[in-house]
């Protein structure tokens, strides 16, 4: 077949052109960034759901270059089948130096975007992009492993929004997300399988059984609604309990809390109080309600917004000298944000109080 000559050179054309090889159809897959923003209860939290939008706009450009980088890739097949010859880069619409450029801009420009949210979410959205790169050039060669590739990106956008916020990622979740996308990416070959859809264009297609498949199929459908029912029941109890295994400070000191007894401290950061030890990894911070002060230490790395005068919920246990000994810090970097618990109340940044909101 004769190469078709890369024909566009107006940028009112090469726009549109570039727009439709970045699939804004499929970035609909990248609201799986928002499943942390819902089932950590923060849809109404401002600085959240604008931190999980940027995410979400983030997600949607890496992704879009990978397909750009597919395409590229694909290019002289592309031109065989009827569905994909009238691509842009394959239908010469998009010169492949255009998209190349684009490419070598857009997820440099990316990551930097995604490091100005979180380090930790410019890491994901370079394993993302890394891992879909083997998938390009290699994986999607693979049955089965071919799947399994596809399902890691989803749980990739499940830990991208969960780090965005400064939660953290449930395993019940992730594991749920891996499951219910495995199933979708089999039962897709299924459909390709019995229908021959695809037998062409999908490399890996000729590789799967469709007995093997069948089972693939029954197991994971009951593999995931085990996992969706577990966790239904363990967001159940955790709700019964989240108010009995909650204390502010003053709570402590009046109630007493046994030492090593798994609880959610929550209250306000003194100002002043922040310290980084000297092996660079532990903190220590006092935490207060206003009617009293606790110690607390954390060791690990702490979530981008935690600072002092803001609201921190630390999940921990007491040490036998009174001081708390954080696993775990769920902080938001507003200063007027209290933790959940801790609703209808105001900080007084100079006198470290703690009020009824008037």
């Amino acid at each position: 077949m004769e190469h078709p000559p890369w024909i566009c050179h107006s940028p009112a054309l090469v726009l549109p052109a570039l727009i439709r090889t970045l699939r804004p159809k499929q970035w609909v897959k990248n609201i799986f960034v928002g499943v942390a923003l819902v089932f950590s209860q923060r849809l109404g939290d401002t600085d959240s759901f604008v931190r999980t939008l940027a995410a979400f706009w983030l997600f949607c450009l890496i992704s879009g270059c990978v397909y750009v980088v597919n395409d590229l890739v694909d290019v002289e097949k592309d031109r065989a089948p009827p569905k994909k010859r009238s691509r842009p880069i394959a239908s010469g619409a998009l010169s492949p130096r255009i998209a190349r450029a684009f490419v070598q801009i857009a997820v440099p420009a990316t990551i930097v975007c995604a490091f100005a949210l979180s380090p930790w979410l410019a890491a994901v959205l370079v394993g993302y992009f890394v891992q879909n790169l083997v998938y390009c050039f290699w994986i999607k060669r693979v049955p089965y492993l071919d799947v399994f590739s596809i399902a890691i990106g989803f749980v990739l956008r499940v830990l991208a929004g969960a780090i965005t916020i400064s939660v953290p990622a449930s395993a019940w979740l992730m594991g749920c997300t891996a499951l219910l996308a495995m199933l979708m990416g089999f039962g897709k070959r299924a459909h390709e399988l019995a229908t021959q859809d695809g037998s062409k264009t999908r490399p890996s297609l000729a590789g799967y059984n469709r007995a093997v498949l069948r089972v693939v199929l029954y197991a994971l459908a009951l593999a995931a609604l085990v996992a969706i029912t577990g966790a239904g029941l363990l967001a159940v109890s955790a709700l019964k309990d989240e108010a009995a295994y909650f204390y502010a400070p003053n709570d402590v000191k009046t109630k007493g809390v046994e030492p090593g007894k798994a609880i959610r401290l929550g209250g306000m950061v003194v100002k002043g109080s922040l310290k980084r030890a000297a092996d660079g990894v532990t903190i220590n911070f006092d935490v207060t309600d206003g009617k009293a002060t606790v110690p607390a230490t954390f060791s690990g790395i702490a979530p981008d917004l935690f600072k002092e005068g803001s609201g921190v919920v630390a999940e921990g246990a007491f040490d036998r000298q009174g001081r708390f000994v954080a696993t775990n810090l769920l902080a938001k970097h507003d200063e007027r944000y209290m933790p959940r618990e801790l609703d209808g109340m105001t900080y007084n940044e100079t006198t470290h109080e703690m009020k009824a909101a008037p």
